[in-house]
């Protein structure tokens, strides 16, 4: 986690010092020619550059692009976010894909789902026995 915050600190001293901000759903490893994260790495570029800073971190040689991606999915659903932006921001072309492999992490929410549906029908600050 900190070695992805501190590449965070990096890419935004960078896009500032090109002019521009760096971009709230920019790429976590973006394009030299797109200093705002707009433009993701080729995945071969992506990989080569994330093993020479890996062998960088101790204790990080074991660690794989694909396992962030899952580390990603995982905690996007585990925060609650919906699954077309996990897939969207995972690369997957449908929210299915995702939602096959980690949808067992999202947070159980029935019982905030059925309060909900009560306060509807029921009104506001009305009391119901379920």
């Amino acid at each position: 986690m900190e070695l992805l915050k501190a590449h965070r600190i990096r890419c935004a001293e960078r896009a500032l010092a090109t002019g521009v901000g760096l971009r709230d759903d920019g790429f976590v490893f973006a394009r030299a020619d797109a200093p705002d994260g707009s433009k993701a790495w080729h995945p071969d570029g992506a990989n080569e550059r994330f093993n020479k800073l890996r062998s960088k971190v101790p204790g990080a040689q074991a660690v794989t692009p694909h396992q962030l991606r899952h580390w990603m999915a995982t905690s996007m659903f585990e925060d609650g976010y919906d699954p077309i932006t996990v897939a969207g921001r995972g690369g997957w072309a449908s929210p299915a894909i995702p939602m096959n492999v980690y949808g067992h992490f999202r947070p159980a929410r029935d019982q905030a789902a059925a309060a909900s549906l009560a306060e509807r029908l029921d009104g506001p600050g009305t009391e119901t026995s379920r």
